[in-house]
């Protein structure tokens, strides 16, 4: 038995010349029979209940060797006919030389007719067809039972060049179709043709006014102007003067319709539904899916629909439904898709179906102020694709969001905007994904976007988001990212280079990103968390964010903060830096959590808080930090180098600064320090500090205290250690003139000052001869023979940033974003890279 389902319901619609109203021969039945039946598939003999299917049956005569034919095949294909013989109530037969292991066996009592048949791939079918409309008279013999079937099913076009719909002449049974009706339109009707549905409309449209009438295409069926120019396909309006019809259907099957344009449910308080099955139909410029009415589109059974312009729901109050479902079906659109232009609208695509959007087209999920679009693509293999810009809501007051959910439902597109001026909202669930280009969350001022990456837990499969260039999470409104239950968020591609990705990139905007549970991971390159405006981050309960830069609190007016928390992890293979340029930066890690970091510099406004800092120490992990073989067992703050600029704040009940370790800044340090690396006053190799320590300071034999020499003032040009507390030294003094300045034979400076000092360190290394000069409270450097060579010589300070193109994202305006202390707005990433920051 033919198995295909897409045109069951129409399947007797290529038998030939169609009998309308039956007339009785020999006193007993002729006519045709459309009902359900239910098979059985015999595999391995073992019947499989299957699910009901149409049928339709003709038997062209009723006498003895009556023609019997049934049709559950595609449009286009022979009918099953065949001889029966006939007993009064039975009609019985097969096999013929086309279906020769068919047999088949119908019993007529009164209006039902029950039968069963065996096809050819030994498929049990079983049905029983009751025809309600029937006129069942007894007869005057017992033995004679007359049956009158006066409902005409369908009905054929037979007039190739067109005309007028509504002109019985045109029709195979001479009488236009009613509501209800099948209406086939096969190659009977050439290009150029024109099929005028309604006189009181124009010529050039097909308008469908009745309950529901279906168009069954075997081959190109064209509606064309004799200028070929593509003509219309309206279904539901109120057109005059019939506007008492409410309700339009329309059903395409087979073959390929072009049109011009589409209007379906024009008209306030009308529904229009447009069904394609199995049918290719064009749309050439726009279609409208609810105008002021309520309207569907629905593609199906490997149908395509092709449109440039193509709106749901496109006035206030209007209702816009399109579904793409089905193996091969697929929508496919060329400039544009909006859902939800004015109205309420909903695309639904899925069991394995396909969006495409073309180069050059897009897709707005709430366009209009008080609009609402929806979009769900679930069910494996089913997908929105296409190199295109997605936008939800769209304008302010509008509403769109985009669901994608079930293993291996995909969405691969471009630019990604979640609230451009309004409310967007993308979920992405049960092992789903997103592959985009940019992805931005809340564009415009008064915007919200909220993306959720939910995952099915702790599996190999992960829900998924892969942006290979920027993300952006509030551009300039309010926004959230969460990843949750092992869900996944990357920054880049695999094979490609990891981008950035910033919290609240201007001024006034909020952003916030939530990553929790075991297995959620959020990657990318460069991570900033308030960028320009309040940023917030969370990493909570085993979750994981790594990047290989990162940055908390960037412009001046900017706030970042982080929390660390439940064994959550944040692993940062290059620098870490907090507060910059006037900003507030704040990272806190509770007693189970992991912050790691090659190099951490903590700003003037910045508080870095948790139990146990590790700087350079072996415990917890190797000194030289690779994130791929990081030890994250051990609960900390972990860094090889740890700077502290002047205001900065470390909060800890433990500071170690182990062996390869260096502890550097012009900062303060409120606690005890041993030193078994390295300390260095000063941000970096070109610039000098003042280190406070406000505790007691004891330096390891294995230590080193490093000085750079750059002038004769203290703080400003040459480094000093100042610890209120006990001083405890030995280990190396290490000596580094800077910045072309080398100082004379008989030159003193004051290195270090304590409470207290005890102790001497055991070498002087360097370039040049000092001798250290021991006091209660100080140690004096002196110099004996000059250095030969200066360590470093540093232009003027250059800032870090790193930022996301903006101007992409439409922040530029004229052209230029603020980034201080540069106007810079250009491609890709600005960074610059020296790290030594203005004091």
């Amino acid at each position: 038995m033919k198995t295909t389902s897409q045109l069951l319901m129409l399947a007797g619609l290529a038998l030939g010349p169609v009998l309308g109203v039956a007339s009785p021969a020999f006193g007993q039945f002729a006519g045709t029979w459309e009902g359900e039946h239910r098979c059985n598939d015999l595999q391995d003999e073992v019947p499989t209940f299957g699910n009901p299917r149409p049928l339709i049956i003709e038997i062209a005569d009723s006498g003895s060797g009556s023609t019997v034919g049934y049709d559950l095949s595609t449009i286009g294909n022979p009918r099953y006919e065949f001889e029966a013989q006939f007993d009064n109530t039975s009609f019985s037969g097969g096999p013929n030389e086309e279906e020769p292991d068919t047999t088949i066996t119908f019993t007529i009592t009164g209006a039902t007719l029950t039968g069963t048949l065996i096809d050819e791939d030994d498929a049990l079918c079983e049905f029983e067809v009751v025809c309600e409309t029937c006129n069942v008279e007894e007869p005057d013999d017992p033995e004679e039972e007359e049956v009158l079937c006066e409902l005409p099913l369908f009905a054929r076009w037979e007039e190739p060049g067109g005309g007028d719909f509504l002109n019985p002449e045109h029709w195979a049974i001479e009488a236009v179709p009613a509501a209800g009706f099948t209406v086939l339109f096969a190659d009977n009707v050439v290009a150029g043709g024109q099929v005028a549905m309604g006189s009181d409309r124009v010529s050039d449209a097909l308008i469908v006014e009745d309950d529901s009438v279906t168009l069954a295409i075997d081959g190109v069926y064209f509606l064309t102007e004799s200028g070929g120019c593509v003509a219309s396909v309206d279904v539901g309006f109120l057109p005059d003067p019939n506007p008492d019809i409410p309700t339009s259907k329309l059903t395409v099957i087979g073959g390929q319709i072009d049109a011009k344009s589409v209007l379906i449910g024009g008209d306030a308080g009308t529904t229009g539904r447009l069904t394609l099955v199995i049918t290719e139909f064009n749309s050439e410029t726009s279609c409208k899916i609810g105008g002021d009415g309520q309207g569907r589109l629905e593609v199906v059974e490997g149908a395509l629909f092709h449109g440039a312009d193509v709106e749901l729901a496109s006035n206030v109050f209007a209702e816009g439904f399109a579904t793409v479902a089905g193996t091969d079906s697929r929508m496919q659109i060329d400039e544009k898709l909006v859902v939800g232009v004015r109205g309420t609208a909903f695309l639904d695509v899925f069991e394995d179906a396909a969006l495409l959007l073309e180069d050059g087209a897009e897709l707005i999920i709430g366009q209009g102020s008080g609009s609402t679009g929806t979009v769900l693509v679930s069910d494996p293999g089913s997908g929105i694709l296409g190199n295109a810009p997605v936008t939800l809501g769209e304008l302010s007051g509008s509403n769109g969001s985009l669901d994608v959910l079930g293993e291996l439902a995909s969405v691969a597109v471009g630019v990604i905007i979640v609230g451009k001026a309004g409310q967007g909202e993308i979920e992405v669930t049960d092992q789903a994904f997103i592959v985009c280009q940019q992805l931005t969350l809340a564009a415009d001022e008064g915007s919200q976007g909220d993306v959720l990456v939910d995952g099915p837990g702790p599996t190999d499969e992960e829900s998924r988001i892969e942006v290979d260039q920027f993300t952006v999470i509030a551009e300039t409104g309010t926004a959230s990212l969460t990843i949750r239950n092992g869900g996944f968020v990357l920054g880049g591609t695999e094979d490609g280079d990891q981008v950035a990705s910033s919290i609240a990139a201007t001024l006034g905007s909020r952003g916030t990103a939530t990553v929790e549970g075991t297995g959620s991971t959020w990657k990318t390159k460069v991570l900033n968390v308030g960028f320009a405006g309040t940023g917030e981050m969370f990493i909570r309960d085993q979750a994981e964010v790594i990047s290989e830069e990162a940055v908390v609190g960037n412009t001046e007016g900017a706030i970042g903060d982080v929390e660390i928390t439940g064994g959550g992890r944040w692993l940062i293979e290059g620098r870490l830096i907090m507060a910059a340029d006037g900003s507030i930066g704040r990272i806190q890690v509770d007693d189970t959590s992991v912050l790691s970091a090659d190099e951490i510099l903590v700003g003037p406004l910045g508080v870095l808080t948790g139990e146990n800092v590790f700087i350079g120490s072996e415990s917890g992990g190797p000194t030289n930090l690779r994130l791929q073989t990081r030890d994250t067992e051990t609960p900390g703050i972990f860094t090889n180098r740890l700077v502290i600029e002047q205001g900065g704040i470390i909060e800890a009940d433990q500071v170690t600064l182990g062996p390869g370790g260096e502890l550097a800044g012009d900062g303060d340090l409120d606690l005890d320090v041993l030193n078994t690396g390295t300390l260095s006053p000063g941000l970096d190799e070109c610039t000098t500090g003042v280190f406070s320590i406000n505790g007691n300071y004891t330096q390891d034999s294995t230590a080193t205290l490093r000085i750079k020499l750059g002038g004769r003032t203290l703080g400003d040009t040459h480094d000093t250690l100042l610890v209120n507390g006990v001083a405890e030294l030995a280990g190396e003094l290490h000596i580094d003139a800077i910045n072309d300045f080398v100082p004379q034979p008989g030159d003193s400076f004051e290195i270090l000052t304590a409470d207290s000092v005890s102790g001497a360190f055991d070498s002087i290394q360097g370039s040049g001869e000092y001798e250290a000069v021991y006091e209660n409270n100080r140690v004096l450097l002196t110099v004996r023979v000059s250095p030969t060579e200066v360590a470093a010589t540093c232009a003027e300070p250059e800032e870090v940033i790193t930022q996301p193109n903006l101007c992409g994202a439409g922040l530029c305006g004229s052209g230029m974003v603020p980034i201080a202390p540069l106007m810079v707005c250009g491609l890709g990433l600005l960074r610059l890279t020296n790290s030594r920051r203005p004091r």
